[in-house]
């Protein structure tokens, strides 16, 4: 990760260990990764105020099943996405524009989550997107067209 900022540059001389930046709950690589443990819908939206554009954000062990879905548009700010992780984290729902935007994902892994039901989580076509893991979810409801916006998905995970 090029430092773009001078507060970055300064943490990175001082916090870089292995080319990682730790942040508070933040872990930030040099490939351009966003790690968040422990966390909650407030540090995800955090990210953005962090002036990353990250191409990979792990959100692993957060505290979200207080939501009743994971909002819309949470990422749309991130062009560059490529990875996206929201696994453990008690996600019950997904809103319905929820990936709207990120035309660069390629992999959406939501596994060990409880959701129930499984949309199109966009209105956009995610034209990237190849690898789509949803097990260990506890699904029940398949729509219709819920992989419709997503042209080139070759995997997709659904295991219980």
């Amino acid at each position: 990760m090029k430092c773009k900022y001078f507060l970055r540059h300064v943490l990175t001389q001082i916090f870089c260990l292995s080319c990682m930046i730790v942040m508070g709950k933040y872990v930030i690589s040099e490939n351009d990764s966003v790690s968040l443990t422990d966390c909650t819908l407030n540090d995800i939206r955090n990210i953005s105020a962090l002036n990353l554009d990250p191409l990979e954000i792990v959100v692993h062990i957060c505290h979200l099943s207080e939501l009743s879905e994971l909002p819309n548009a949470l990422f749309i700010r991130f062009q560059r996405l490529r990875i996206l992780e929201i696994t453990e984290s008690g996600v019950i729902g997904v809103g319905d524009f929820a990936f709207n935007g990120l035309n660069d994902l390629r992999i959406l892994n939501l596994q060990r989550n409880n959701i129930s039901i499984v949309k199109s989580w966009s209105f956009q076509n995610l034209d990237s997107l190849h690898t789509l893991d949803l097990r260990r979810n506890g699904i029940v409801e398949l729509h219709k067209f819920a992989f419709v916006h997503y042209p080139k998905l070759l995997k997709l995970n659904l295991a219980v």
